[in-house]
This record gives C-alpha cells, sequence and structure tokens, in this order.
C-alpha cells in the first residue's frame, strides 16, 4: 500500500536497536533492514548503507519504496505487500536496471510490533549478480549442447541426404532461443561444376527457389560465403544481394559455410528480420551446427568424417561440464579438485557395481557438478577455517537446492539435477534437502553421497587437517545399510582394499589460486 503526503512527513515510528545486534548485522555480508507494515525503514545494517552510499540516519525512519527505489508507493510485486498480506515470507528476483545486478530479494514476517503497534518484517536482500550469470552461461552452453545432439542424432539415421538436411535445417531454424526467422536454405557444392544447388529449404519466395536453384560461386550471399570461405552476415537487403524480384521483404542473413578443411562442401543459409544486431553466441552455434552438416554430408561418402565430429562434439561437452566444475572451485581454493576427486571415484565405484555404461556416465557428470549450488554461497563462508555457526551451516546446506533449481530446466541424457539434489540424502532419512529414506534415493544420487564422503574425510578442509582413506573407509562401513547403499559401501571398499585405486591429485593441502 502506498502512503499520501501526510504520511510521509509523519514522526517515523522507532524501535530500540541492541548494540550487539547491530553489530551482528553488519557483520553479513548481504542487505538486512527491518522495515514496518508501513514500509517505513526501522534498522538497517552496514551493507545496505554502503551500497547506496547513505548514512544510517538518512534511511531510518524513510519510507522503503521512496529511499530505496525512488517510488511514492508500494510497486506491482513488491514483497513486503505480498508478506504483509499472506502474513508468510515471501521471495522475489528483482533486475536493478540503473545498477545491472540482480538482487534476491525476500521479506520474513515477525511477531514483533513497533511501539505504534505496527508489525515488523526482516527485509534480506543479496547481489545474486555473478550466480545469474553463470546460470545464464550454463543455460545457454547446455541448450547449444541438446540442439547440437539432436542434430547429431538425425545425422545418424539412414534416410536420403535430402530428407537429412530438411530435417536439420527445420531444426535449427525453429529453436527458441536463437533470433531467426523461419526461413532458409541449404546448398550442396557441387565439385564439377563449381555451383551451389539447392537440396533444404523452408518458406522461400518461388522467384527465389527458380532464382537460387544454381548459385554459382561467389555470386549473392552464398556465393559469396562458398568463395571466401567466411560467414557472410547482412542487416538488411543490401548490395551483396544479387537476387531481387517484385515484392521482395526486408530481411537479413547468416550464410555460413560448410568446410572440410579448405574445401567447401556447401552453404547453411539462415534468415534475419531486418535491422538484426551480429551475435557472437548465435554465429558460434550456427558455425558449429555448420560441422554437424559437414559431418552429415561426409557421411555419404566416409564414415569416418562423422565419428571425428562426434568424438569433437562429446569433447565441447566435456568441456563446458569442466568450466562449470571450476567456476565452483574458483570461489572456493579448499575444495579445488574436489569434484572431480568424486566424479572419478563415483565412476569407479559404479562400474565395479556392474553399472551399464551409460549410468556410469551420468553418474561421473553429476560428480563434476555436485556442488555447484556453491556459486551461490559467500566465499568467505566456504573457506572459514574455523567452525561453522548454526547459520553459516544452514546456509551451506542450500547449496544442493541451488544446484537443482539450475539444473533442473536442463534437459541432459541423465538425471543430473536429481542426481546431485540426492548427494547428501541418507537411507535412514537424516540427511538432507529432502530427508528422502531407502529407495526414494536414486541409484545415481547413492554412489555419489558415499565417494563424496570418503573424497571429503580423506582430504584437507579449512577446518580441520586431512582425516585419511583409512578413517573415511570407517566411516561408511559404519553406516553401510542405515546411512550408505551397502553395494556401494562394498564396490568402493574392494575398489581401496582389493584394487590399490587411489585418489588423484593432492587431498592433504588446500590448492590456492
Amino acid at each position: 500500500m502506498g502512503r499520501d503526503a501526510k504520511a510521509l512527513k509523519a514522526t517515523p515510528p522507532s524501535i530500540d536497536c541492541d548494540p550487539t545486534i547491530q553489530v551482528v548485522l553488519d557483520a553479513l555480508p548481504f542487505y538486512v533492514m527491518l522495515v514496518d507494515a508501513q514500509h517505513t525503514i526501522l534498522q538497517v545494517n552496514a551493507a545496505v548503507t554502503k551500497n547506496f552510499g547513505m548514512a544510517p540516519a538518512s534511511l531510518i525512519g524513510k519510507y522503503c519504496p521512496k529511499a530505496i527505489h525512488g517510488l511514492d508507493h508500494a510497486f506491482p510485486g513488491c514483497p513486503l505487500e505480498e508478506a504483509r498480506s499472506s502474513g508468510c515470507s515471501k521471495e522475489n528476483m528483482l533486475f536493478d536496471a540503473d545498477r545491472g545486478t540482480w538482487l534476491k530479494s525476500s521479506v520474513h514476517p515477525t511477531t514483533t510490533s513497533t511501539p505504534e503497534g505496527h508489525r515488523i518484517f526482516v527485509h534480506l536482500a543479496e547481489d545474486v549478480t555473478e550466480a545469474q550469470a553463470v546460470k545464464e552461461e550454463l543455460v545457454r552452453n547446455v541448450n547449444i549442447q541438446a540442439a547440437l545432439n539432436d542434430l547429431l542424432r538425425l545425422s545418424g539415421t539412414n534416410a536420403p541426404i535430402d530428407d537429412l538436411l530438411q530435417q536439420v535445417l527445420e531444426r535449427i531454424i525453429s529453436l527458441p532461443w536463437l533470433a531467426l526467422e523461419r526461413k532458409g536454405a541449404i546448398f550442396l557444392a557441387d565439385e564439377k561444376s563449381g555451383t551451389l544447388s539447392m537440396h533444404a529449404q523452408t518458406s522461400l519466395h518461388q522467384a527465389l527457389l527458380t532464382a537460387c536453384h544454381e548459385v554459382p560461386c561467389g555470386w549473392c550471399l552464398c556465393g559469396r560465403a562458398a568463395a571466401t570461405r567466411t560467414v557472410q552476415f547482412a542487416d538488411s537487403v543490401d548490395e551483396r544481394h544479387d537476387v531481387r524480384y517484385d515484392g521482395i521483404k526486408p530481411h537479413g542473413h547468416y550464410c555460413i559455410p560448410l568446410l572440410k578443411g579448405d574445401h567447401v562442401l556447401g552453404v547453411l543459409n539462415v534468415y534475419l528480420a531486418p535491422g538484426h544486431m551480429r551475435n557472437a553466441h548465435e554465429e558460434s552455434f550456427l558455425r558449429t551446427a555448420a560441422e554437424v552438416l559437414v559431418g552429415l554430408v561426409e557421411k555419404q561418402r566416409a564414415h569416418d568424417t562423422l565419428t571425428e565430429t562426434l568424438a569433437r562434439l562429446r569433447k565441447i561437452l566435456g568441456g563446458i561440464i569442466d568450466l562449470m566444475a571450476s567456476v565452483v572451485e574458483s570461489r572456493d581454493p579448499y575444495t579445488a579438485g574436489h569434484q572431480r576427486r568424486v566424479s572419478d571415484l563415483a565412476r569407479s565405484i559404479s562400474t565395479e557395481m556392474g553399472l551399464t555404461s551409460d549410468v556410469v556416465e551420468g553418474i561421473r557428470t553429476a560428480g563434476l557438478i555436485h556442488d555447484l549450488g556453491k556459486i551461490a554461497i559467500p566465499a568467505e563462508i566456504l573457506s572459514k577455517p574455523g567452525r561453522l555457526t548454526e547459520l553459516e551451516y544452514q546456509l551451506i546446506q542450500t547449496h544442493v537446492s541451488v544446484a537443482y533449481e539450475l539444473l533442473k530446466p536442463i534437459q541432459f541424457p541423465w538425471p543430473i539435477a536429481n542426481s546431485v539434489a540426492q548427494h547428501h540424502e541418507r537411507l535412514d532419512g537424516s540427511g538432507y534437502p529432502a530427508q528422502l529414506k531407502g529407495d526414494a534415493i536414486g541409484v545415481p544420487g547413492r554412489v555419489l553421497a558415499v565417494a563424496d564422503v570418503v573424497e571429503s574425510m580423506a582430504s584437507h578442509r579449512p577446518y580441520r587437517p586431512a582425516l585419511g582413506t583409512d578413517r573415511a573407509l570407517e566411516e561408511i562401513e559404519r553406516g553401510r545399510g542405515t546411512l550408505y547403499d551397502p553395494n556401494a559401501v562394498d564396490a568402493c571398499v574392494r575398489l581401496f582394499r582389493e584394487k590399490a585405486y587411489s585418489l588423484r591429485g593432492s587431498i592433504h593441502e588446500p590448492t590456492v589460486a
């Protein structure tokens, strides 16, 4: 609810502030404000005053929407209004356009009121711009990988080449995260004539079907892409458009040459809205899609080329996963290498258990990013040398839920989000975050739980030295069948005691960049 001018000038409510509480609030790295039901700011911590460059006295007693957002009224979606009306805690993600930052804002009702009888709410806000950027990059990379995997599945089917090219083209121009028009064509090069022949097209004008049925090398945008072996980009029908016809509509293009070394196999031509800005991410994907097309065409000539393309794209997927792992490890030097060692051990355990190669690969991949959610945890808490407070420990535990929320929209070939979400669950229900029991915990989560405990105990931590592999194995044997999956425990013990398995990399001292 907004307040009128008289309310804004009225004597502000007040509360007595315990100096000790203020010291605690000032030590928190995120924004904390106490606000009453009338949106009056009652108390702020140092993070708030530092961010807004204002002394506490210039904020306390002020109308929060005015002081913080420059508004004379509560804005739509205001978490305080929602918490006030529902009586429950509310959390929102807000984008600050002026600062270009993302804030995770939450409001929590208390049972305390001001002397004037207005209920007091705790308002927390945390800058999650870095985590949001990582999430967006992660989603973009996985979307790209999923699209490429789809194209590769198509290229592996037994169908006439023109049918395959048509399906690939339609997949590319219909991707919702690419800003393309739903029009395009694929040309293949004729080695004898030196021309490009149209083998697939979608929604092209009849005049183009006639004029572009055969395109000489160097003519129009597609011919220029073939002649120069470079991407031809246009945001309008410019002087390079040699093909014109009555009623031609404004448009642009990406024309991507299909290259095998220096040899031109064809051209991928997609349409853009007029005025479209050249985009490096779009162009990078289209270049990679062109590589898939090269593999598809070469399949007709040599099976080895397709195999090479598959290997290259698998390497891309591994690089993306490695990048995700590196994001976490760069913020927490004491656990650098932890995810990779857990991944290696989990793969060996699942192989020892006799699981299928596909399941093993899914477990290995989940292990590489099982602590992805730690990007949302302040680095000073992750590397704190002393014992964590209860509040800090609860905050650490949220990394599982954060990782699940980041990963669940992404369509991996395996249940990565659930596997990551369950690696701290225990068979007897004593784990977190969902206190799952028994068969409710999937096999990948059970294997990761064993691998994570063993690697963590055997490794150095900021609050203790490494306990060693023997202590770690004793722990999982003690919890066999009650906390940990007995098959995973037995397989892990066999690896170390009978097959001389060792955790690779330095695990006794912290790695500090």
